[in-house]
Parts: C-alpha cells; structure tokens; sequence
C-alpha cells in the first residue's frame, strides 16, 4: 500500500507523493530449518543470525526478509540486491538512496515502512494490547491520561502510544524521555519540541492494530542522513 492521502504541514503543503508507505505480512517462517532460513537472507543478515540465540531467529528472519520486500517494492528493485545498512536503535540506511528517510515499525504479524525525500519520519504500528497490556500502557503513559483513564479503550490507548513512540522516532528521543515530555503536556508538547511537526493517524491493513506517522522538514530536503 503506498498513502496518496495529502496532509497539511504547518506551511499548508501537502505531504502528497512526498511520502510513500508500505505494509508488508511477515512471512510465516515457524518451523524453518535455520539454513533455509540463512538462504533467504543477505550476507550481512546471515552473520547476524548465526550471533542470535535460536527462539529469536524466526522473528529477526521474517522481519529482515519483509522489510527488503517492503522497501523493494516501493523503490521498484529486488529485494535480493538491495544494500540495507542496519544500525542498532536507528532507522536503516539506504546506500543507494542517501536522500531518503525510512522509517520502520513492525508487530508480530505485518511490518511498516515509510519514506520520504523531504521529511525527517517516525512511524510506529502496535497490535490492540489486551486488558493486562492496556493496564501497563496507563502506567507508562500516565500524566494527562490520568483523569480519564476510566473512558480509554484499548485503540484509544494504542493510538496514544504509538504517537509517543512514532514522536521518539521522528526525533531520535529516547522513548522514556519522549514518554516524559508527553506526560507534562500531551501531544502539543511533543510538537513545541519538534518544530513544523504534524501527527498522521496511519489505517493499518491488520485487524486490532494502530499506527501513526509523525513528519518534519528536513533541515536540508534531499541531504543524506547522519550516519
């Protein structure tokens, strides 16, 4: 899926075709023996699989195959050649696309991308948490939350968290800063701190999730990232 939606920023400009999102499934890959699992991978992935204990190599293969089919099908390649530089606690870098931003989230089931020339991105997707999550999301959000925590839902809840998380990705926040700053002023607090930035609720193509995007200028459109 890639959004056509055009939101305005603080300047009145859409976002337009400036900004391209994909959802991909997560292949189902439980039960795959591990040098099946190597073969679908790149080189560099397949050494980071081998690093990992054997309970988190499903999850990590799935992830890393669906975000080369993701990304792949948005810049129209094959994901078998693309070259995707991973870096802990950061979003991926492009070599053969320094001008784009990317942004990724993922559940258990679907993984998200977004990319953009000209706005700095943070996207972030969670499945619907149940009564016992729902409960420790209050307690992580808490601050103006706690007045009506009797009247929140389960999506309400999600889609506060995903604003803070998508918020901490934008800005390369630590989330527990992020979570801090929202509690002293909710969601107008969060953009006082990140100028010309706007919130995009994001329809997930996946039953009880929510998404959201948060967007900003980049200070040089179309200059390579840090990193």
């Amino acid at each position: 899926m890639t959004t056509a939606r055009a939101v305005p920023n603080g300047g009145a400009a859409p976002l337009g075709s400036r900004l391209r999102m994909r959802h991909v499934p997560l292949p189902r890959l439980v039960g795959t023996e591990p040098e099946v699992l190597a073969a679908q991978l790149a080189p560099a992935d397949r050494a980071a699989l081998a690093r990992l204990v054997p309970r988190a190599r499903v999850s990590f293969a799935a992830r890393r195959i669906a975000l080369r089919r993701a990304l792949g099908g948005l810049l129209d390649q094959d994901p078998r050649w693309m070259r995707i530089v991973h870096r802990p606690a950061r979003p991926p870098r492009l070599p053969d696309h320094p001008q784009l931003a990317v942004s990724v989230s993922a559940t258990s089931v679907l993984l998200s991308v977004a990319v953009s020339e000209v706005w700095d991105l943070g996207l972030d997707i969670e499945a619907v948490p149940d009564a016992t999550a729902a409960r420790h999301l209050l307690r992580m959000i808490g601050g103006q939350l706690s007045c009506t925590t009797g009247s929140l839902t389960s999506h309400q809840l999600s889609r506060t968290w995903t604003s803070i998380e998508a918020w901490s990705k934008l800005t390369g926040t630590p989330l527990p800063r992020a979570l801090a700053l929202h509690r002293s002023g909710g969601l107008p607090a969060l953009r006082a701190a990140r100028t010309e930035s706007a919130m995009l609720p994001v329809r997930v193509p996946a039953p009880g999730h929510e998404g959201t995007l948060w967007y900003a200028p980049r200070e040089r459109a179309g200059a390579c990232p840090e990193g």
